[in-house]
């Protein structure tokens, strides 16, 4: 990627006032995390909502382990609370994950 490449996608997706990007580098800093263009294009956005924070600490995972798919599916499980008024818990996520899957008789569900 290239920094006009980075300026672009910041153009299409805006970031929250005080939030800055810039390209990968062999680290993050105490107070920054690495995310992939793909994940910013199928759903991630900061702040994340507090129903992505909860899943990431029940399942022990960083940001950047789970699949762009997955990423679209959690913003929609996410969606799915925020007009419905349904408070689930993070376990919901993965039965309706799976409950996709199965549906549409995905044999490897991984993204």
């Amino acid at each position: 990627m290239s920094t006009e490449d980075l300026l672009e996608l910041i153009r299409e997706y805006p970031l929250p006032e005080g939030w800055y990007a810039r390209l990968p580098a062999n680290y993050c800093t105490k107070f920054e995390t690495g995310i992939y263009e793909e994940q910013v294009k199928s759903g991630y956005r900061l702040p994340l909502h507090r129903f992505a924070l909860r899943f990431f600490e029940h399942y022990r995972m960083a940001l950047g382990q789970l699949v762009p798919n997955g990423w679209r599916k959690l913003r929609g499980l996410i969606y799915l609370v925020q007009t419905s008024g349904y408070k689930p818990d993070a376990t919901d996520f993965m039965r309706v994950f799976f409950e996709i899957c199965f549906v549409k008789g995905v044999a490897n569900c991984s993204g």
